[in-house]
């Protein structure tokens, strides 16, 4: 018993150790994003549309644990939208769908940098990857006005609030210790096949996609370069 106990308190003053450390070298960054966002689902199935890509916007507050763990909420602003116009089949253009609607999204993600970004006299730029949570809104406008076959769309207009789940990569650059511009693209897995208001029987849940480009600034302790230390020096 006495073994155990001292096996547990030695576990718990290295976890609390562990978590003091972590939390001694914090930054916090504040930031905005702008980018792009982009469907895929019942009618887009095959490959990026450039044509369905829309504008995007946000905020974003980002925490750095050391050099390598990163934890970032955000809130994002866009649209999805896409036409059975697009494509150059002819049975799908029969079809004659669309959509479109606001995309609302905020979420929590974990971010792993490949290297020990932002580290005195060793990296100003790594790239990450990404895993999160998001909460979003959609409100789909479906259309079949130009269809020829029928098509079975909801009655009435709906809101969509749902989870997805974002994963993918980033980079991120360090201009000034304080300042840090990255860029990020990932898809959006979620759980319904409704972004489009068109859910056949049989087809698998639509995606989205968000690219974006951050600029923050930094605050607390931030580790600098050499040259800079170089030059108070």
């Amino acid at each position: 018993m006495g073994h155990t106990r001292l096996r547990l308190a030695l576990v718990a003053g290295l976890f609390v150790f562990g978590f003091s450390f972590l939390f001694a070298q914090t930054t916090l960054e504040l930031g905005v994003l702008g980018g792009i966002t982009n469907y895929l689902g019942d009618l887009q199935q095959t490959h990026f549309e450039v044509r369905t890509v829309r504008p995007a916007a946000g905020g974003y507050a980002r925490l750095q644990f050391g050099n390598v763990v990163s934890l970032r909420a955000h809130a994002l602003r866009g649209a999805l939208w896409a036409s059975d116009a697009n494509y150059s089949d002819l049975m799908i253009q029969k079809r004659g769908m669309s959509f479109s609607g606001e995309l609302r999204e905020a979420g929590l993600q974990l971010e792993l940098a490949f290297m020990h970004f932002g580290a005195e006299r060793i990296r100003r730029a790594a790239p990450y990857l990404l895993l999160g949570w998001n909460r979003y809104e959609f409100v789909p406008e479906s259309s079949a006005d130009n269809s020829t076959l029928p098509v079975d769309l909801p009655a009435a207009t709906f809101t969509l609030r749902d989870w997805s789940v974002p994963f993918g990569l980033g980079f991120h650059f360090l201009p000034h210790p304080r300042v840090n511009i990255g860029f990020e693209v990932s898809w959006r897995k979620t759980f319904t096949d409704e972004l489009d208001g068109y859910a056949p029987v049989g087809s698998a849940n639509d995606w989205y996609f968000a690219g974006t480009l951050q600029v923050g600034y930094r605050f607390g302790k931030v580790e600098k370069r050499r040259s800079d230390a170089l030059t108070k020096s």
